[in-house]
């Protein structure tokens, strides 16, 4: 059962996708909006992590229906709406038909929701139409991976689908809004990752004239897997070039992943090794920091064991090193998290300090994310704070001020 959502706050969410459909079929189109959390960076790039926050809603007037909004690690989210004459109605109205909407997600491993209106009862509801048992690991293509355009159409020179489909018209044309071109799909990084013989890419730069790719392996388990590669690409040339590089021998034995499949505009290189036992079993992992031009300079910032023994001296620290903790955050020389005490702190990455806030999960219920934008990082960074919470009652932010080493809550 989906009920009407008191907030649905989009503001800090990419636009990805919209369509107009009959969905109520009550004779008028609602609005199909699908967003993510990852940002179009100032060159029209998508910042891609290794994981994204991805809202798909139906938004009918004053009224906005969620019908996905959940973290999604490795993959996306893909919708298609179908409209079922179940009666089998001679020329159907609106009123005969019922309209579903399936929601794919994909990634590590591939689920089918099938969404659609109680008239009766009015609201969604939503049911898993497809989960297969004992998916243990996939990869699936990626549609929105080089997502450099908004697929929006002209609603105003659109039919009703359910007008187009009753007098069986063509459909008319509709417009699509272009953003900038990116100098490099990152289907195109998946596609080196992939001939290369690697498991995953890195963007450490990209701009006009060239993009730079770390490729590296996953597990860890010999020597020969620490070496990884370099591949810069000459926009201008269209030469490609590659040399090796080596990841520190500290990572040897492991499961490791950089945070952050899109690194451009962060300082340092974020990564999370991860020590499995036999039975794939996750024993415990460590978040480190590398430093962008040299690999072998790494620190471990934080540990969490998953069984922890005090005796042993295995206590967790915090629940931040796993890849799909979508509240952790890199701004310049700072990670920004919800630590397992649920207060909000701040790491200096350098110096390994933790700072924390009185912001915890009480007063969280009167706040959301907000997390400074990645074109203003410098800017904000250098006028000493970083903001991380956005309060709803009067719109002001919690923010860490980076040179007092304190928090404060400002007006903005």
């Amino acid at each position: 059962m989906i009920l009407p959502a008191d907030t649905c706050d989009t503001a800090d969410l990419t636009l990805l996708e919209r369509m107009y459909f009959d969905v109520l079929n009550d004779g008028r189109d609602e609005s199909i909006e699908l967003y993510t959390s990852a940002e179009r960076c100032p060159d029209s790039l998508m910042g891609w992590d290794t994981g994204q926050r991805w809202l798909l809603l139906v938004r009918n007037e004053d009224k906005v229906f969620p019908l996905f909004d959940d973290w999604v690690q490795y993959g996306q989210i893909e919708f298609s709406v179908v409209a079922f004459n179940n009666f089998q109605v001679a020329g159907p109205e609106g009123a005969d038909l019922e309209t579903h909407i399936y929601v794919m997600q994909n990634g590590q491993s591939i689920s089918l929701f099938d969404c659609y209106w109680d008239k009766k009862n009015q609201y969604f509801k939503k049911r898993i139409a497809f989960n297969p048992p004992h998916q243990w690991y996939g990869k699936s293509s990626s549609k929105y991976s080089d997502y450099t355009l908004l697929i929006e159409p002209d609603h105003a020179a659109a039919d009703s689908a359910m007008q187009i489909g009753r007098n069986k018209k063509s459909a008319p044309d509709q417009k699509t809004i272009l953003q900038k071109t990116s100098p490099l799909a990152f289907d195109l990084v998946k596609d080196l990752t992939s001939r290369k013989g690697y498991d995953w890419g890195a963007m450490l730069e990209s701009n006009d004239q060239k993009t730079v790719l770390l490729l590296y392996n996953e597990n860890i388990g010999t020597k020969d897997d620490l070496k990884a590669k370099m591949i810069e690409l000459n926009h201008k040339t269209g030469n490609e070039s590659a040399w090796d590089v080596y990841l520190p021998d500290e990572l040897h034995g492991y499961s490791f992943v950089f945070k952050f499949g899109n690194a451009v505009q962060k300082k340092h290189l974020l990564g999370i090794r991860s020590k499995i036992e036999p039975f794939r079993k996750k024993l415990y992992s460590d978040l480190l920091v590398m430093d962008k031009d040299n690999l072998q300079q790494m620190k471990i910032l934080q540990s969490y064991a998953l069984n922890f023994d005090p005796p042993a001296g295995k206590v967790p620290q915090g629940v931040i090193p796993t890849t799909t903790d979508f509240t952790l955050e890199l701004i310049d020389d700072y990670i920004v998290y919800q630590d397992a005490d649920l207060f909000w702190k701040v790491q200096d990455v350098r110096s390994g300090t933790i700072y924390s806030s009185n912001e915890n999960e009480t007063s969280l219920n009167k706040m959301q994310i907000y997390y400074q934008q990645v074109e203003k990082q410098d800017e904000l960074v250098s006028g000493q704070y970083i903001y991380i919470l956005k309060y709803i009652s009067d719109g002001s932010v919690l923010a860490f001020d980076a040179v007092e080493k304190t928090f404060l809550r400002l007006k903005i």
